[in-house]
């Protein structure tokens, strides 16, 4: 009796095992990050890698990206692997680009971390895409951007549409534009991949576009909108307020069962 239950308790054993969850090995480079610092006059951006490997710690190189006319947002990518190396975008946005000052150019930069002997790290940059961007520029312009696996979502607030720009092909195409013109005031994103546009607020009466994970336009309407990430806070410095339109969305917007087949 005693070897049967304990060959039933390992057979038990075995078959959680057999539907547990696959662990999954850490990025080589798990223990570093990668610190940003802008120039006094925001034309430039240094970078730095610090952290720990499993044979060393401290701070292993660093750059700089640029020049620029002036740094107006930054964003990292999501990582890829491949043995030892690990590869992600930065994207840097100028928005005091040209000889007006008022172009605004998205940058695209490929960044390498190549880890050896889990001691050291071998940091190259490479600039891959700069895409000029139908969007209203200056050096004292506000910019806000977002992404998800599939997009970037840039705009300023001296622009009245915010622009989608598709990861690898680099095709625009522009959200927003309402009649009374308000211009961009923030983009914000969640863990699932929305991310919403708000334009105007103040003595402009607001309005919103949101857009789904695969780039579909999913609502729009006045008021604001605003999504919260699962990775940074959203200053109530950064919104606009206009009243309780929960409601009013609620009544326009109402479910509408869909056919099962």
């Amino acid at each position: 009796m005693r070897l049967r239950l304990s060959l039933q308790f390992f057979a038990t054993l075995l078959s959680i095992a057999a539907f547990a969850s696959p662990s999954f090995a850490a990025a080589p480079d798990a223990g570093l990050e990668t610190q940003y610092e802008f120039s006094n006059d925001l034309t430039s951006v240094t970078w730095i890698v610090c952290g720990y490997l499993p044979g060393s710690d401290g701070c292993y190189g660093s750059g700089s990206f640029g020049p620029f006319g002036h740094v107006g947002a930054i964003l990292e990518g999501y990582t890829a692997t491949n043995g030892n190396s690990v590869q992600r975008a930065v994207y840097i946005v100028d928005v005091a680009a040209g000889s007006s000052g008022k172009d605004v150019i998205l940058y695209r930069y490929l960044k390498t971390d190549t880890v050896t002997d889990g001691a050291y790290d071998t940091i190259t940059t490479e600039l891959t895409h700069q895409v000029t961007l139908p969007l209203v520029g200056g050096s004292d312009v506000r910019c806000s951007m977002a992404a998800n696996s599939n997009f970037i979502v840039i705009g300023t607030d001296q622009s009245t549409s915010a622009v989608m720009v598709t990861k690898g092909s680099y095709k625009l195409q522009s959200i927003g534009g309402f009649s009374n013109a308000p211009t961009v005031t923030s983009i914000t994103t969640d863990g699932y991949g929305y991310i919403s546009v708000t334009f105007g607020g103040g003595a402009v009466i607001p309005g919103f576009v949101i857009v789904g994970p695969a780039g579909n336009f999913e609502f729009d309407g006045g008021g604001v909108a605003y999504l919260a990430s699962t990775t940074n806070g959203l200053s109530t410095k950064d919104v606009a307020v206009f009243g309780d339109s929960a409601a009013a969305k609620l009544a326009a917007r109402p479910v509408t069962p869909h056919a099962t087949h």
